[in-house]
């Protein structure tokens, strides 16, 4: 195992260049540690939400495509972040890639991410109503010496 990520390590060093990886905020020690991820390939494209999209063709079949999340200081990142169309072309659905200026059908909503992943939109656990109300007797009795009190 160590010498398999070792490995990746040293082949992503080989591809990517010292200068290259010590001038990306997302530095090498954070892809490996953090997101686990010791991919590299070719630049294929990149979405409204800043992520980028690469692949590596000498790479296992279903494996070969992968999306790099924009670096926001903590591992922020969340699947609802890949919009519909490159979802699709990340699970090899289709090999078309693609374009902003791609016409969207007509019944086609806006991509919205998953909202609790932001701590603005955040809710905790108690979001939902009670199921049943606590019930409140008003007896008779109770009228009956309200209206014997007012006489």
């Amino acid at each position: 195992m160590a010498k398999r990520v070792l490995s990746k390590i040293l082949s992503i060093f080989f591809e990517k260049g010292l200068v290259e990886i010590l001038t990306d905020p997302r530095t090498l020690f954070i892809k490996t540690f953090r997101t686990r991820a010791y991919q590299y390939g070719t630049f294929v494209g990149e979405d409204v939400y800043g992520n980028k999209y690469y692949e590596n063709l000498g790479s296992i079949k279903h494996r070969s495509r992968f999306v790099e999340f924009p670096f926001r200081g903590v591992q922020e990142f969340d699947a609802s972040l890949v919009p519909p169309e490159w979802f699709n072309w990340l699970h090899h659905t289709t090999d078309r890639v693609p374009k902003p200026d791609d016409p969207k059908p007509f019944y086609s909503l806006p991509h919205i991410p998953n909202q609790t992943l932001f701590r603005s939109k955040y809710m905790g656990c108690r979001t939902t109503k009670p199921k049943f109300e606590a019930w409140k007797p008003q007896s008779c009795r109770s009228q009956e010496v309200k209206q014997l009190d007012s006489n």
